[in-house]
């Protein structure tokens, strides 16, 4: 199974916890977005970075940002 990055911008305070745990610098302030309590929420800039090491879910102090399992299907072209 594959897993992805999830942020829940709702519920992100843009603390930059994550953005400061990340080893490869996946993650950003979104200053360009501002979520319904007002905060700048963190966006994944770099998602081809992103190890699916979860530092960023365990850190994080509201659960807005974590990894989901995800079943992904690869189709092959038969010719």
């Amino acid at each position: 199974m594959m897993k992805e990055l999830i942020v829940n911008e709702s519920y992100c305070k843009g603390c930059g916890m994550c953005i400061w745990i990340c080893p490869f610098n996946v993650l950003e302030i979104d200053k360009e977005r501002i979520n319904s309590m007002g905060y700048h929420p963190v966006k994944i800039a770099h998602p081809e970075k992103c190890v699916k090491c979860g530092l960023c879910e365990y850190i994080c102090p509201d659960f807005a940002i974590f990894l989901v399992e995800v079943n992904k299907v690869v189709r092959s072209e038969n010719k």
